[in-house]
């Protein structure tokens, strides 16, 4: 776990799945943070993709994983110029390598540190479980990448924080539930994903072509889904609600 000193302004960005990554989506959040004056900056996980390591079926016509890793880096570089501190709780995506390496019974040391890796600066903190932070009125907020898989069985497992989630690509929105003391919010951030990238085609059914665009923002104690909507060509339309 990874506790850290929140503002009151907090942007959650959504699943990137680098290089997956819908082309306009960093231009969305950064006029996100921007035009709600965020300033702490949190990734709720799955940065990279990895499509390449997956332990799904590799499918051949999609890149090798030194491709891939190229191809990571160099799509994450305009991310780390224009969030040069950035919280993030890893997800399954980001965890792929490592669990590569466990499979083939080497040792974690064996693979290089996150920012090293990728070419990100120090100030990107990559956090393997969850982060937690308080609010100004007092209430515990975690930000863990899988949660619950659907907001209604993310509102009956609430306790005693409130949570952040993404992972669910489809997920999106914010439902409350209330105590005698706080008012506890479960925040599913939506994605940034380009759903029509070929990464994504080991979906069933197509499911993981089913996306809700977006991110999610605490201001004051109070969490907000931010809609990204797309034109009919699926891309973003340039308005932040």
């Amino acid at each position: 776990m990874l506790s850290i000193r929140a503002t009151e302004r907090i942007l959650i960005i959504g699943d990137t799945h680098i290089p997956a990554c819908h082309p306009d989506y960093l231009d969305f959040v950064s006029r996100v943070r921007d035009e709600y004056d965020l300033t702490t900056h949190i990734h709720v996980g799955d940065v990279t993709d990895w499509q390449s390591a997956s332990f799904h079926e590799h499918d051949p016509d999609l890149t090798s994983p030194g491709d891939e890793l190229e191809l990571i880096r160099s799509a994450i570089q305009p991310w780390a110029e224009e969030f040069p501190d950035l919280f993030i709780s890893e997800g399954n995506h980001c965890k792929i390598p490592a669990r590569r390496l466990k499979a083939a019974g080497l040792p974690k040391a064996f693979l290089k540190d996150a920012n090293e890796l990728y070419g990100t600066p120090a100030g990107w903190v990559w956090e393997p479980n969850y982060i937690q932070f308080e609010l100004e009125c007092g209430m515990p907020v975690v930000v863990q990448h899988s949660f619950a898989a659907s907001l209604n069985a993310g509102k009956h497992k609430l306790r005693s924080e409130s949570v952040v989630a993404g992972h669910h690509h489809s997920q999106a929105g914010v439902v409350w539930n209330t105590d005698t003391r706080y008012r506890r919010f479960f925040l599913a951030t939506g994605c940034g994903v380009d759903h029509n990238h070929p990464a994504f085609d080991y979906g069933k059914n197509g499911i993981c072509n089913i996306v809700s665009h977006g991110c999610g923002i605490i201001i004051d104690g109070a969490a907000y889904h931010i809609p990204m909507f797309l034109d009919e060509d699926g891309r973003w339309n340039g308005k932040v609600p």
